[in-house]
């Protein structure tokens, strides 16, 4: 979309990037500024990635400002791609800026619009709820973009699937409104968050057969979700720090070779994730099995989210430091098996 700004009415100068607003809006700025948003662009991740599938349509999240007469596909003709999704990206339509509910001084500094649809989770479904550019789009590169029907990224649908449809959204969690918080957006980058999510429960169910359990508490969507290559690994090790088993949840896609020209190019071959929850107890599970013929009873766990593919992890430019986190780690006690479960 064409740049945006808004005015200063007692200066009459423009905003010409976030760091203008950060003069009055201090905290909340540096907060964004904190932010995965204001790293869309920048971030390695989303580079490699780019690199590799150069698309224009991936920039009108990620660099959402062109100039004028510009070519859409070239990123070096993008407008302020170093704040990546901005205060004006968000807050900002035909000179205005954008609020839930309206100041309440006298005098105001900029003119406003008010529009419910700033807290609703259809605002942030802009970026963050679309399917994959059909076959045709892709292929021929054509000037504007037609979808298939498979989600590509369907976090905002997830939510609504969940028990906490009708109760907190988007905004509740990851914007974090009237609080010191405020548009810090914690999500899949954030270890506090993502440790305070998880926890893993060990019991034993026969001579050498162990069950792991993984819950997720408090979460409105799937896990993981949003980016297509993202995983969520557990592991489960000896007391020498030696790996008995991992599992990988997440999605994988593999090229849909019968693709039409509606269809994507990719079809989903596989789906672990974590599901929202959907009851009062707010958490989902998995279970998961593995076998050890030693007599030990404690076990270790570590909890990865994982960035990017197998293939990116071999051929990619990135260490793993870049795109594997582990976010917690601890002790697994199995309870004495007796010998008369089944």
């Amino acid at each position: 979309m064409a740049v945006d700004s808004v005015k200063n009415l007692k200066t009459g100068k423009l905003s010409e990037s976030s760091a203008d607003c950060g003069t009055c809006h201090k905290k909340i700025y540096e907060n964004w500024r904190g932010s995965r948003h204001s790293q869309a662009f920048t971030n390695p991740l989303y580079k490699q990635s780019h690199e590799k599938e150069p698309m224009s349509w991936c920039l009108n999240c990620h660099a959402p400002f062109l100039q004028a007469n510009s070519d859409p596909k070239d990123p070096n003709q993008r407008l302020q791609s170093e704040d990546g999704v901005s205060c004006i990206t968000c807050h900002v339509r035909d000179g205005k800026i954008l609020v839930n509910n309206l100041p309440t001084q006298t005098e105001n500094v900029h003119e406003y619009k008010q529009t419910e649809l700033l807290a609703s989770e259809e605002f942030c479904a802009n970026c963050h709820q679309f399917n994959f550019p059909d076959k045709e789009s892709v292929t021929k590169q054509k000037n504007f973009i037609s979808y298939s029907n498979l989600p590509m990224q369907n976090t905002v649908e997830e939510w609504k699937q969940s028990y906490w449809h009708g109760k907190k959204n988007c905004q509740s969690c990851h914007l974090l409104p009237n609080s010191s918080k405020s548009h810090t957006f914690p999500g899949g980058h954030h270890i506090q968050k993502l440790r305070d999510s998880f926890s893993v429960f060990l019991e034993k169910s026969s001579e050498s057969t162990y069950i792991v359990s993984l819950f997720a508490e408090d979460i409105g969507h799937s896990f993981p979700t949003g980016d297509l290559f993202r995983s969520l690994r557990l592991r489960v090790l000896d007391q020498k720090g030696i790996v008995i088993q991992e599992w990988r949840l997440g999605k994988t896609y593999e090229e849909n070779r019968n693709a039409s020209l509606t269809d994507a190019i990719k079809y989903l071959s596989e789906d672990s994730v974590l599901d929202p929850p959907k009851d009062r107890s707010k958490s989902s599970s998995k279970k998961f099995v593995f076998r050890s013929i030693t007599k030990e009873k404690q076990f270790r766990y570590e909890l990865f989210i994982d960035f990017v593919n197998p293939t990116t992890h071999i051929f990619g430019k990135l260490n793993s430091e870049s795109t594997l986190l582990k976010f917690k780690s601890g002790e697994l006690t199995a309870s004495e098996w007796n010998g008369s479960k089944g």
